[in-house]
C-alpha cells in the first residue's frame, strides 16, 4: 500500500515547515501503532509512505487504511492542519510479481484518489 498525505505542500505554505514536519512525524507515529510487527513501513518520499503487509488481502488492506484516517481524523493537530490520507493498494501477485510493479500499481491507484479530491482509498 502507497499513502500520501493530501496538499501537504499547503501545509507547509500555510504553517510552515516546522508544522509540517511535525505533520509528518505525527503520521509516521499513527502509521506505526497500526501496523503489525510483520509489516514493513518506510517514508518513500517528501509525503509519501509504504506499508508492505505480508498475508494480508486486499479487504483486509483497506480496513487497515480506514482505521489510520481515522486515526489521523482523530488527532487534533492534525485535524486543525486539515490534514487527510490517499492511498493506492495493490495485491502480490495480482497487480505485480516484482515490488517494482507493485509499488507502479499501488502508485497509480493512490494517484487516482488524488485525482477525486484525495482523503479515500483506490485499488490496482
Amino acid at each position: 500500500m502507497e499513502l500520501e498525505i493530501d496538499h501537504f505542500k499547503r501545509i507547509n505554505d500555510r504553517f510552515g515547515h516546522l508544522e509540517g514536519d511535525s505533520a509528518l512525524s505525527r503520521t509516521a507515529a499513527i502509521l506505526r501503532r497500526v501496523c503489525r510487527a510483520t509489516d514493513a513501513l518506510a517514508r518513500y518520499g517528501g509525503d509519501e509512505f509504504v506499508i508492505v503487509m505480508p498475508q494480508t488481502t486486499i479487504m483486509g488492506a483497506q480496513v487497515v487504511v480506514e482505521r489510520v484516517q481515522r486515526a489521523v481524523a482523530g488527532d487534533s493537530t492534525l485535524r486543525r492542519l486539515g490534514l487527510t490520507l490517499s492511498a493506492g493498494l495493490a495485491a502480490f501477485p495480482d497487480r505485480g510479481l516484482t515490488s517494482h510493479g507493485l509499488l507502479e500499481a499501488a502508485d497509480r491507484a493512490m494517484y487516482r484518489v488524488k485525482r477525486r479530491g484525495g482523503n479515500n482509498i483506490a485499488v490496482a
